[in-house]
C-alpha cells in the first residue's frame, strides 16, 4: 500500500491523519481511537486512548482537579505503540507488530524530545521525518489549493497548540509558476496555548454540577468544550447543552466577549498579537491554526493586522499538514535564519534538530521518487 501517516502529539490529546494514494487523488482520514478524533494521551495495561483514560478515571467523582488525571506522556513507548496498533488495525493488517507500509511524518512543537524520531522507530512506526508546527500549518494551507498571495508577499503562520504558540514569517516567491515560501526567521515562541481555554469552559460547567457527576464524563466534557469554541465563532452567546447539563443546578451561557477578557485568554492573545506585529509587521496574510484556531480569539485579534486564513478543522491542522509534508517539502525551506524567541518566553528556542528537515530521496515515499519536484496541489 502507499500512504503517509501524519502525527500531531500535543500535551493532552493527539491527532493522527492518514493520507492514502497519489498526490492529487489522495484520500485523507482522521483515525481517532474508535471513540473520538482527538485521542486522549493515555495508556493503561492493554488499554489505550479513550479506553485507557476511562479506566484511569475510574468510578470517582468528576472534579476540576481530575480533568487531566488520565494524561500520560504522548512520547512514551506505550502510547506510541498504541498509535502503531490503531493504524495497523485501521489498515486491516494482521499480526501483533506488522510493518505499516506508511511513510511517517511527526509534527514537533517547542517541547518535543530531541530523540522523537528514535522513539517513533522503536514503537514500530518506522523512522519518521520531523516537521515543525509552522511548516505543518503552511502545508495544510497549500493543500487547500486556495488563492496564493502575490510574489514577494509575506505570510505569517501562527500555530496555537495546547501548551505553546509558534509564529513564523515566510516570503512568497515563484519559480516555474509554482509558489515557494522562504522562511524569514526561526520560530518566535510563546509558552502558553489554548489548552487552558478548554479547561476554563470545563471548569465553569463543573462549578455548577452536583458532586454525583461521574468522572468518566470528563472526557466528553472536554470534547464538548472544544465544540463550544467553534460555536462561539459564529455566536456571541452559546448556552451550554452539552455533557452534565442535566446535573447543573444553574444554567450556563458562554459569552464570547466575557471569555475573551479572562486572563487565561487575554494574556495569550495579547502576547501573540505583539509577537505577530514584531515578527511580520508587513504581513499580507496570516495563517491561524492548531487547536487554538478553533476559538475565535486569535482570529479576531490578528485580523486587525492582515486578512486571516483558517482551515475548516483547525484542531487537525498539524496532523494533516504533516501528512502533506512529502508532497510540499520542496516548496518550503530546509533551514531558517536565526533570531531568538521573545525575551519574556521562558521556553528555549527550538534546537536545529527540532526544525523541519526535508526527506532524503531514499526517505521519500516510492510513488514520489520518480519526480525531482513535488506536484502542485
Amino acid at each position: 500500500m502507499t500512504g503517509v501517516l501524519g502525527i500531531d502529539l500535543q500535551y493532552a490529546r493527539t491527532v493522527v491523519a492518514l493520507r492514502e494514494g497519489r498526490p492529487g487523488a489522495a484520500r485523507l482520514s482522521l483515525l481517532g481511537d474508535g471513540q473520538r478524533t482527538l485521542i486522549p494521551n493515555a495508556c493503561a495495561d492493554d488499554a489505550w486512548g479513550s479506553a485507557a483514560a476511562e479506566q484511569l478515571l475510574g468510578d470517582g467523582p468528576a472534579t476540576a482537579e481530575r480533568l487531566l488525571a488520565w494524561r500520560g506522556d504522548p512520547w512514551s513507548q506505550g502510547f506510541l505503540r498504541g498509535v502503531h496498533r490503531r493504524t495497523a488495525r485501521y489498515l486491516g493488517l494482521a499480526g501483533t507488530t506488522p510493518a505499516l507500509g506508511c511513510y511517517t511524518v511527526v509534527c514537533t512543537g517547542p517541547r518535543a524530545p530531541a530523540d522523537a524520531e528514535q522513539r517513533c522507530q522503536e514503537s514500530g512506526l518506522g523512522r519518521p521525518s520531523r516537521i515543525g508546527a509552522a511548516d505543518a500549518l503552511v502545508c495544510r494551507w497549500l493543500a487547500e489549493g486556495g488563492a496564493v498571495p502575490p510574489d514577494r508577499a509575506t505570510v505569517l503562520a501562527v500555530v496555537c497548540g495546547e501548551r505553546w504558540t509558534v509564529l513564523a514569517p515566510y516570503q512568497v516567491a515563484y519559480a516555474d509558476g509554482q509558489s515557494l515560501l522562504d522562511r524569514r526567521a526561526v520560530d518566535a515562541v510563546h509558552a502558553e496555548g489554548a489548552g487552558a481555554w478548554t479547561d476554563l469552559v470545563a471548569q465553569e460547567v463543573l462549578a455548577r454540577c452536583d458532586e454525583g457527576s461521574p468522572a468518566r464524563d470528563l472526557l466528553a466534557l472536554l470534547d464538548a468544550a472544544l465544540e463550544c469554541a467553534g460555536l462561539l465563532d459564529a455566536e456571541a452567546v452559546v448556552p451550554w447543552h452539552g455533557p452534565l447539563a442535566d446535573r447543573m443546578f444553574t444554567p450556563l451561557a458562554l459569552h464570547r466577549d466575557e471569555l475573551a477578557g479572562r486572563p487565561e485568554v487575554a494574556g495569550t492573545v495579547s502576547q501573540v498579537q505583539a509577537l505577530a506585529e514584531a515578527s511580520a509587521p508587513d504581513a499580507e496574510l496570516i495563517l491561524v491554526g492548531g487547536v487554538g484556531g478553533v476559538w475565535p480569539f486569535l482570529r479576531d485579534a490578528l485580523a486587525r493586522l492582515a486578512p486571516v486564513w483558517r482551515s475548516s478543522a483547525p484542531a487537525a491542522d498539524l496532523a494533516v499538514g504533516a501528512a502533506y509534508w512529502p508532497e510540499f517539502h520542496g516548496r518550503l525551506p530546509t533551514a531558517a535564519p536565526g533570531i531568538a524567541p521573545a525575551s519574556d518566553d521562558p521556553s528555549p528556542a527550538p534546537a536545529p534538530s527540532d526544525g523541519p528537515a526535508a526527506p532524503g530521496r531514499e526517505d521519500i515515499p516510492p510513488w514520489e521518487r520518480w519526480s525531482a519536484s513535488p506536484e502542485s496541489p
